[in-house]
């Protein structure tokens, strides 16, 4: 690192004439911008200089040998970041960040593609990345709770804090802004599962294709569409008169999306949990084997598809869902998860231990489990009272 004098020579000639005012030779840009100039390398090794309009002192914005100092620390301290790094606009170094992520399925992919571009691109899109502050993150959080779900407006936010945490890392930026940030209040409200009864008016009102989707099987909606006849055991759709006693669902992947040749998008299920073999009842594998009788297997040996024989997408799917409900008062937001939250009651008021029920759902955490159904399993009051009193009756 060095400082020089931009204004005058450093080695003149001895016959080189002097300028008047500091009694030195002049340059070419004598009495031209800043006079005191700083040149450096930065911590890639390219060559950076940036001049001042002061030689001494101690601001190193208008000082050289204020910022020659501060450089020299941050180099040698390895903390060093190029200033003209942070220009970079939010945009490009978010589709940047975007693209190089190892999404596990398409869908996360295309949800962190519309979330940025709905929700954040639109309000800090064309921002310079060393400009943005905590406030500007706020007001995109602000905004995006303004129309929805705090549990969509914690994705939002957790895609910004991601990608400034890349620029941070990358030494784009000194600083992540994505503090302290205020994000709504989550619903506290508890699962009101599915009664038997409302259960059996959607298997009578979703038509008689889509009917054998209803059972309680526990599947999340994407394994359900998703779900293959070499994925049955036994072999349904070559049942013969014999009723199958029981079937097994084999569960190691789910449908993503519908491809442009309308050809099912297969991907990972949601946890490593979620790979799981679920047996079935009689009943319903009765009404899984009549199902194939009379609906041929889709493409990929699909169980459900859609009267075209084309998969059923997470769209066709909801509008199946809300046209089966409507006029029933559901509460909002009500979908093809409440049947997983039905049979999940079901399994809970017939006594199952909550490890039972998270592995027949497929969760990764048995505390997810009794996070979210703890309120439906029965109380044990009378029976510890019961038990303590069994306990002491020899020694009261």
């Amino acid at each position: 690192m060095a400082i020089t004098d931009r204004w005058h020579k450093s080695r003149p000639a001895p016959d080189e004439p002097r300028c008047r005012q500091h009694n030195l030779v002049p340059t070419p840009q004598h009495g031209q911008g800043d006079r005191w100039q700083v040149r450096y390398r930065d911590d890639a090794g390219a060559q950076r200089k940036k001049s001042f309009p002061k030689k001494d002192g101690k601001d190193p914005n208008t000082c050289a040998s204020a910022f020659d100092a501060k450089i020299r620390e941050q180099v040698n301290t390895d903390t060093y970041i190029d200033p003209a790094a942070g220009r970079i606009a939010f945009r490009q170094y978010a589709e940047q960040w975007r693209i190089d992520q190892l999404h596990h399925r398409p869908s996360t992919a295309r949800q962190a593609e519309s979330r940025l571009r709905l929700w954040v691109y639109p309000v800090i899109g064309d921002r310079q990345m060393s400009t943005i502050r905590r406030s500007d993150v706020q007001r995109v959080v602000t905004q995006a709770a303004a129309e929805l779900a705090p549990s969509t407006v914690e994705v939002v936010h957790t895609y910004i804090a991601s990608v400034f945490k890349a620029a941070l890392i990358d030494r784009v930026i000194p600083s992540n802004p994505c503090v302290k940030i205020k994000l709504p209040e989550k619903s506290s409200a508890k699962v009101v599962p599915l009664t038997v009864k409302q259960v059996g008016h959607i298997a009578e009102r979703v038509g008689a294709r889509y009917r054998a989707m209803v059972p309680a099987t526990g599947l999340r909606s994407g394994e359900l569409r998703g779900l293959t006849i070499d994925h049955l055991s036994p072999a349904l759709h070559l049942r013969s008169d014999v009723p199958p006693k029981r079937a097994v669902l084999r569960i190691d992947r789910q449908l993503e999306g519908v491809d442009e040749r309308s050809e099912p998008v297969f991907g990972p299920v949601k946890t490593p949990a979620a790979d799981r073999s679920v047996p079935v009842p009689g009943p319903v594998a009765v009404m899984l084997a009549d199902h194939l009788a009379t609906y041929s297997p889709g493409s990929a040996g699909l169980v459900f598809t859609t009267a075209a024989g084309t998969p059923v997408g997470r769209s066709r799917a909801g509008h199946i869902w809300r046209d089966a409900v409507d006029g029933m008062g559901l509460r909002q937001r009500a979908g093809w998860h409440d049947l997983r939250h039905h049979h999940a009651s079901v399994l809970i008021s017939e006594g199952l231990s909550v490890r039972a029920v998270a592995d027949r759902l497929g969760h990764e955490d048995p505390a997810e489990t009794l996070r979210t159904y703890a309120h439906l399993m029965p109380s044990d009051e009378e029976r510890a009272v019961a038990a303590t009193e069994e306990a002491l009756k020899d020694v009261i």
